[in-house]
């Protein structure tokens, strides 16, 4: 090896160490540091400030709604603007109509309640003015002498419905043992049925019969004049027919029946109604003590299924109301007898008894006795002859009550 290779290694050496020395000796006073810092205890660190609020931002979105007014006026010709106008005021007036007509009958029904409540205190109708209703018509072949005649009601017959109830064991109709409601009901039914109420010509009804045998004349009048002889004879004349008969006495018509739910079954309760048309001369008093002098000892029970309504009072054929509805009647159909009559069914004028002195019941419709079946029957209709009759009859009254 050469001297100059043997000096210049160590001074190599010498210099590489020296400029490493700086180095090692930061990074051993760093370590060394370190044990220190983590003795020391640590410093309390100054409390953080609270969050400062946030204030939500709101921000309102618009959206333009192209099927609005504003964007149908901005964005129609004037064909459209003109059709919202249009509809705009015909709105107002539907309204302005709607509130008016609420105010007018809110008016209305509070008259009609004063009036309602005046009336039904009041004695009665002003006088020459009784209550008019329909229930009778003119009869162009009436009975007797088989002409026209003006039967204006001046009563109606009473309503109740009777109904008789059987109780018995029941069961299974493949053993029937001896106590059958159904049977006991039959044989309650047919003794009512066949325990009618006598006929007798009296009331409205003989009231009609006088005025219209006096009417035919000849024997005819000899015989209605002469009941005492002919009574017999003049009464099986008018039974001739169901309405004639009707007429007479109080009628009893088993209506209803009802008993076992299934053909084999046996009933425990079978029960029958029968309807009544209570004569002026009778009573529901009268038709329920009958019908329990008819069924004796039957097991069976008697019993209203609603309250029955009396028959109405009989009113004056010398009143100034009938002297208005009669006159009325004979200018309806010029030539036709006027005569009082029993109505037979139910009419609402019954709520008048108790206010009206008299109330008279007709209505000039012309009907056939044939024709007189189709009432609330098969067939019910009204002639445009009958329709203008009703309108002469109802104004020629008015004017003349009017005075």
């Amino acid at each position: 090896m050469s001297l100059k290779k043997i000096v210049h290694a160590p001074l190599l050496a010498a210099l590489l160490c020296l400029t490493t020395l700086p180095v090692h000796q930061a990074a051993f006073a760093q370590a060394a540091s370190a044990p220190a810092a983590e003795a020391a205890p640590a410093a309390t660190p100054a409390p953080a400030a609270p969050p400062a609020a946030t204030v939500p931002t709101v921000t309102k979105e618009t959206i333009d709604n192209p099927y609005g007014l504003e964007a149908l006026w901005k964005q129609g010709d004037f064909v459209a603007r003109g059709t919202l106008v249009i509809m705009i005021i015909m709105s107002m007036g539907s309204w302005y109509i709607i509130f008016t007509k609420l105010f007018e009958q809110r008016k209305l029904l509070k008259s009609a309640k004063e009036a309602g409540e005046n009336f039904w205190k009041s004695g009665s109708v002003k006088k020459g003015m009784e209550t008019l209703d329909e229930g009778s018509a003119v009869i162009t072949d009436a009975p007797v002498i088989s002409a026209p005649a003006n039967l204006i009601g001046i009563a109606e017959k009473g309503y109740g419905t009777l109904k008789i109830t059987a109780k018995a064991t029941g069961g299974h109709s493949s053993m029937p043992p001896d106590d059958l409601a159904s049977i006991a009901l039959a044989q309650a039914m047919v003794a009512i049925h066949a325990n009618q109420f006598d006929r007798e010509l009296r009331g409205p009804g003989s009231d009609m019969v006088d005025v219209l045998g006096a009417k035919a004349g000849g024997l005819t009048k000899v015989a209605v004049a002469n009941q005492w002889l002919f009574g017999r004879s003049v009464k099986n004349k008018i039974a001739a027919s169901p309405s004639g008969a009707a007429m007479l006495h109080t009628t009893i018509a088993p209506t209803m029946l009802q008993g076992s739910p299934k053909e084999n079954v046996l009933p425990q309760v079978a029960t029958g109604l029968i309807n009544y048309r209570i004569a002026p001369w009778n009573s529901s008093a009268d038709v329920l003590a009958r019908a329990k002098s008819a069924v004796g000892n039957l097991p069976v029970e008697l019993s209203w299924s609603k309250p029955p309504r009396e028959p109405t009072p009989v009113s004056s054929t010398r009143s100034q109301g009938w002297k208005l509805v009669r006159a009325a009647a004979e200018a309806a159909t010029p030539g036709a007898t006027v005569t009082p009559f029993l109505v037979l069914a139910g009419t609402d004028s019954r709520s008048m008894t108790g206010v009206s002195q008299d109330v008279y019941r007709f209505a000039p419709i012309h009907f056939k006795t044939s024709e007189t079946g189709m009432i609330h029957g098969t067939n019910e209709h009204m002639t445009l002859p009958n329709l203008e009759r009703l309108i002469k009859f109802y104004a020629q009254l008015m004017a003349t009550s009017a005075g």
